[in-house]
C-alpha cells in the first residue's frame, strides 16, 4: 500500500497542479505540502494542525479525506 504522500503527490500530479498551485489554492505554504508528500510530519506542529492539512489538501484533490487522516493516524 503506498503512504499518503506518494497518494497526494500523485494525485497533485495527475491533477496537473504544481506545489504553488495547490499552496495558492489551500493557503498552505511550500514547505507544508512538500512536508506532506514526504511525509516529513515531525516537519509539521501539532497532529492537531496536521490533520487539518490533511483534510484541506485531500478536499482539493477530491480524496477522501477520513481514510487518508485515518492512515496518518495509525
Amino acid at each position: 500500500m503506498e503512504g499518503i504522500g506518494e497518494i497526494f503527490k500523485a494525485a497533485r500530479q495527475n491533477s496537473g497542479w504544481t506545489v504553488e498551485d495547490v499552496a495558492k489554492k489551500t493557503k498552505l505554504t511550500y514547505a507544508v505540502i512538500e512536508a506532506i508528500e514526504s511525509e516529513d510530519f515531525s516537519s509539521l506542529p501539532s497532529p492537531t494542525y496536521v490533520i487539518g492539512f490533511i483534510r484541506n489538501y485531500a478536499k482539493l484533490l477530491g480524496l477522501n479525506d477520513k481514510e487518508l487522516v485515518s492512515s496518518y493516524l495509525q
